[in-house]
């Protein structure tokens, strides 16, 4: 073949380079809504055990999550009376007390005995096996209602977050559940078809010369 098809092949075979270099990201296949954690049966909160409360400048619960994945939703159940809201934060764990905060929520409170949920803004993503504190900031009047899967754990309180102590560790903690999307990266269609032209491309060019 003449040397006049060279320099064509070598500037195909450097498009096709940048071309597949732009396809090489994968593509996030969501795999659907995750439990992350959850000690809430079915019946819950109307079977619900016992609950918690009036409780002092900080109650907090910890727990270790079953899945991973991009939090959406946290839900658990309390009363207040007068009804009102109560700042909540979903922590990292360091040396068994919270560390480093995720996220903060505002919790709808009311007096009715219902399950109260919150949608997360920032969607972070929660490893599995992993320990996390949930924080309820002044929550004074409020009751917090034990989970009814015997989970046990009880509540921590304190007045600041790096003293918060346990009380009824041997009872049910309070309910919770965090819920999320998992994402699983799926290679594109395109990514494979430009694969396999790169390798013709390539052939085609040590054959030219």
């Amino acid at each position: 073949m003449s040397m006049r098809g060279q320099p064509f092949c070598a500037r195909s075979f450097g498009s096709l380079l940048l071309w597949l270099a732009a396809l090489a990201v994968p593509i996030p296949g969501f795999a659907g809504p995750v439990t992350l954690f959850s000690d809430l049966g079915p019946g819950f909160p109307g079977d619900t055990p016992s609950g918690f409360g009036p409780i002092g400048s900080f109650a907090a619960i910890t727990f270790t999550t079953t899945g991973a994945g991009f939090l959406t939703q946290i839900s658990t159940a309390m009363t207040d009376v007068p009804d009102g809201s109560r700042t909540t934060g979903l922590y990292t764990n360091s040396g068994n007390a919270p560390g480093s905060l995720i996220e903060n929520f505002t919790l709808p409170v009311t007096g009715n005995f219902m399950v109260l949920t919150v949608n997360s803004v920032l969607n972070p993503f929660l490893s599995a096996n992993t320990q996390y504190w949930f924080v309820v900031s002044n929550p004074a009047n409020i009751s917090w209602y034990a989970n009814d899967e015997n989970v046990l754990g009880g509540l921590w309180s304190g007045s600041t977050l790096s003293t918060l102590t346990q009380s009824f560790a041997t009872g049910a903690g309070p309910g919770i559940q965090l819920t999320g999307i998992s994402a699983a990266p799926e290679p594109s269609s395109a990514l494979l078809a430009a694969i396999g032209a790169l390798a013709f491309a390539a052939s085609k060019y040590r054959r030219s010369r």
